[in-house]
């Protein structure tokens, strides 16, 4: 359905009052989940991944044996299976000493190439004769891990605060692999408070290395970090302005783990009779492979709505927590391959004045299930999002609505959503130009609440609106481009210019009560960052919109930040 803020407050007979209490908590919820995912940290140790030449050719040679089997001994580990498809290629030639070297050549670089990087091969005595060659495999294996830190010129133990041991998925005895350092290196990075580099040096036995981490880490004021920040993405009923602040711990227990804090209210007179706030609260664990996050959120809103013959205070308050495991699966120099789960609850409540409408009271639990893929290419990166959510009986949730039965409006539906980016850097007339494009959606066949539903028109989707009406159904696509490049240092302050141009479109069960369905708008503005403050500013202006779909024809975006 179409929904506008302004319009709620200045209820009509078909538009009641308590209907603003709905939408506005769905706008809050919005604007906490998104003040959420801006506070996790990510870090990617990936590389493009390099064109290599085919060295299967073998060179014509005499003399030379035809060799119908290769065979590489490497016991009875599986983990080197991958060595016998690689010979393939070389059944069935004649091969000479030159080619020998070349598939030896071949076979270490396939090794470093998964990440083995002290594991090698080596040809011992044979008779080619018989139309066998054998390889055989010495795996390079972990002596030991030492934790250090650079004192000066000096090289000591580190014995502070923390430890790699939940990060880093190694241990003495296992066979080295890059991509378990690359991993470990990338859940210690995470937290800002410290840098961590790795090296790896000989062992006293043969095949055997000293994996050394060299941590640089603060001390627990250095581990405590802050921000504030102020923009304009409130509503005109309750004041655009809106003030934000954010707080974490890094190492909180000692595990690499943080925990964090953020919330955010209008700016404009905040009591409990005009407001629209959400506390948030997370914490982040990894181990290995795996990462967990837990968190708990809480949103408010009141405002008053002029009814036809009295004025009511119209309110509401939901949380919502949930519990997040994501997992790397695979990945390799450049790419990286994961899989998620979690589970969620939400409870909310709206009142007219202090009465509850039980009617309007929800308890609904969630299940979801994805897979994340991302990928560095030159000067730039892809990366893919897919999951799919269902409502669930977990957690004492409502029953379900009975119109659900025959394909009506339901607290349980399916969504399958989805998300793509491409960032690349590249020159245009001399100068340095970078190009981010975005998608991300859902699709359901469900009627669903519009706490479920896709809106579009605002900064945070279409840019080019001022915020206060959206287009709201059950399914749809926003897509997302930015054009930017830097400006030159100017006192000290570095910054970049930027052009942006968006498009949507909603679609779904409730899409056919909409104005419209697609909307475009486009952006003007500079973004860049002194000392510790951040500033982005821009203009926009719709494109395309339905007719009496009102906005303002040019809408300012500040958003001013300050981190400690």
């Amino acid at each position: 359905m179409f929904i506008s803020v302004s319009a709620l407050a200045q209820t009509t007979a078909t538009t009641p009052p308590n209907e603003a209490a709905q939408e506005a908590l769905r706008r809050q919820e919005e604007r906490t989940r998104t003040q959420q995912q801006q506070a996790q940290s990510k870090v990617d140790i990936l590389t493009a991944s390099e064109s290599k030449e085919d060295e299967s050719d073998l060179p014509v040679e005499t003399p030379c044996f035809s060799i119908a089997k290769i065979t590489v001994v490497s016991g009875k580990n599986s983990q080197f299976e991958f060595l016998e498809q690689t010979t393939k290629a070389f059944l069935k030639h004649c091969i000479g000493v030159v080619g020998l070297s070349r598939i030896a050549a071949k076979l270490d670089a396939k090794l470093i190439d998964q990440g083995f990087i002290t594991t090698r091969v080596s040809l011992g005595k044979q008779n080619l004769s018989d139309g066998q060659l054998i390889f055989n495999l010495h795996e390079g294996k972990i002596a030991e891990i030492v934790m250090s830190k650079n004192q000066g010129n000096e090289v000591r133990a580190d014995d502070g605060w923390g430890t790699w041991k939940n990060a880093f998925p190694i241990a003495p005895g296992k066979v080295l692999n890059i991509r378990d350092l690359e991993q470990g290196m990338e859940q210690m990075k995470r937290l800002s408070s410290q840098s961590v580099n790795t090296k790896i040096e000989p062992g006293e036995e043969a095949d055997s290395s000293v994996v050394r981490i060299e941590r640089q880490a603060g001390d627990v004021f250095d581990r405590l970090h802050g921000s504030v920040t102020v923009d304009n993405s409130g509503s005109q009923t309750l004041g655009r302005g809106q003030i934000s602040a954010a707080g974490s711990l890094d190492n909180l227990l000692g595990l690499n783990d943080i925990l964090s804090l953020s919330s955010n209210v209008n700016a404009a007179d905040p009591n409990p009779h005009h407001r629209s706030y959400g506390v948030s609260t997370g914490y982040n664990i990894p181990w290995g492979y795996h990462s967990f996050n837990f968190s708990v959120n809480t949103n408010r809103f009141a405002q008053y709505v002029e009814g036809t013959t009295a004025r009511f205070l119209s309110s509401g308050k939901s949380n919502t927590s949930e519990m997040q495991w994501s997992c790397v699966v695979w990945r390799n120099a450049s790419t990286k391959f994961a899989v998620q789960s979690s589970i969620s609850a939400r409870s909310a409540e709206s009142f007219l004045d202090d009465v509850e409408l039980v009617v309007q009271r929800r308890r609904t639990s969630n299940f979801e299930i994805g897979t994340s893929y991302k990928r560095f290419i030159d000067n730039g990166s892809i990366d893919f999002n897919l999951s799919y959510r269902v409502g669930t009986t977990w957690g004492k949730a409502q029953e379900d609505y009975l119109s659900a039965a025959n394909n009506g409006l339901t607290v349980r539906p399916s969504i399958l959503s989805f998300s793509a980016g491409y960032n690349q850097s590249f020159s245009m007339l001399g100068k340095p130009v970078s190009l981010s494009s975005s998608m991300r959606g859902q699709f359901t066949r469900d009627t669903t609440l519009s706490i479920d539903q896709l809106s579009i028109g605002g900064r945070g989707s279409v840019r080019g609106f001022d915020g206060d009406n959206v287009l709201l159904a059950e399914s749809g696509v926003i897509l997302r481009n930015e054009l930017s490049t830097a400006f030159a240092s100017l006192f000290g302050i570095q910054s970049n210019a930027f052009v942006a141009l968006d498009y949507g479109r909603v679609s779904g069960a409730s899409a056919q009560y909409l104005l419209g369905r697609s909307l475009a708008g486009m952006a003007l503005g500079v973004r860049g960052q002194w000392q510790k403050y951040f500033f982005d500013f821009s203009i926009a202006t719709p494109l395309l919109r339905p007719k009496r779909f009102h906005s303002d024809r040019f809408n300012p975006y500040f958003t001013i930040s300050y981190s400690m």
